[in-house]
């Protein structure tokens, strides 16, 4: 979270580019009634309708996505602990 709040202002993370910018424009489509398009699925197909639903909300925020990331990498990273540690059965493995 404090590296989010760091690079809050950079120029790099204000213009996003490349697979960014195609998500971000697909979702602003999804949001604004574009529910299925005309295209077939290119990458993640759930993610542009994760950012759509945060620009319903929110409105075009990166700083807000960027926060929703960071809690869904926290959480993967604890149900992969678990995961670990369930399945073999040793917490020193899971780390």
């Amino acid at each position: 979270m404090s590296h989010i709040l760091l690079v809050k202002k950079s120029a790099y993370t204000l213009n996003p580019g490349l697979d960014s910018e195609y998500y971000i424009e697909w979702a602003q489509n999804i949001s604004k009634g574009n529910i299925i398009g005309k295209e077939p699925f290119f990458g993640a197909p759930f993610y542009p309708y994760f950012l759509a639903m945060i620009f319903y909300a929110f409105g075009k925020s990166f700083f807000t996505i960027r926060i929703f990331q960071a809690c869904i990498d926290s959480i993967s990273a604890l149900l992969i602990f678990y995961l670990v540690h369930r399945i073999l059965d040793n917490k020193y493995i899971a780390f």
